[in-house]
């Protein structure tokens, strides 16, 4: 594991979470300090724009102005953060760091055995218990995630498989890098397989249980 993982999943968690309660200054304010951890947690801005697009008619002028204004504190950190940088280790600002799109790329990291097993321990379990609850769900049981929080999710989850096939095509990397979605994808399959008869008659009565011997 990278060292700034982390750091970067408990930026994006804490954001996620501001931006559901549209706490617009503490999101930015976080992702701003998150860009100093670990820069791909940019791709929450991406969340952002996707948002104003999607729903940009249920937003108040005021509403769309503090999001846009929302995005711009971690842009300006991202290229302070490449200024400074470059200016005291004498390297180019971007250089290497300008990732361009390369079918070579692409195609070194789609026949990698190591790039598949990552991606597919990382995000598979999580997806299987989510089919599970979309098949054998039972419709009495009713709680739903509020329909404009789980916009918020769903573009969030948008934003990131975006960036994640731009880094397929941009950069050599592994398939564990998929875990940036889990923030974003927990809470959807928790709602979904949470739904299930096995889940009510099994698990349900056993986290009860777990949860009162440690309350007592």
């Amino acid at each position: 594991m990278v060292l700034t993982d982390p750091g970067s999943f408990l930026i994006i968690i804490i954001s996620l979470y501001f931006l559901i309660r549209g706490r617009y200054f503490l999101f930015s304010l976080v992702l701003s300090i998150g860009v100093l951890i670990r820069e791909s947690v940019l791709f929450m801005v991406l969340g952002i724009l996707l948002l104003l697009i999607i729903k940009y008619r249920s937003y108040s002028y005021k509403e769309k102005i503090k999001m846009s204004i929302t995005i711009i504190p971690p842009i300006i950190v991202f290229f302070l953060v490449r200024i400074i940088v470059s200016s005291n280790f004498n390297i180019a600002p971007y250089g290497r760091n300008i990732f361009i799109p390369s079918l070579s790329l692409l195609f070194n990291n789609l026949t990698d055995p190591i790039y598949g097993t990552t991606f597919l321990l990382t995000l598979l379990p999580l997806l299987v218990l989510y089919l599970i609850g979309v098949k054998f769900k039972d419709e009495s049981y009713s709680v739903e995630i509020p329909q404009e929080k789980k916009i918020i999710i769903q573009t969030t989850i948008q934003a990131n498989i975006i960036f994640f096939l731009y880094a397929i095509i941009t950069a050599t990397m592994s398939g564990r890098f998929i875990w940036t979605l889990y923030p974003a994808f927990i809470p959807i399959v928790v709602n979904s397989f949470c739904k299930t008869n096995f889940f009510k008659k099994y698990l349900n009565p056993l986290l009860k249980t777990i949860i009162g011997k440690s309350q007592n």
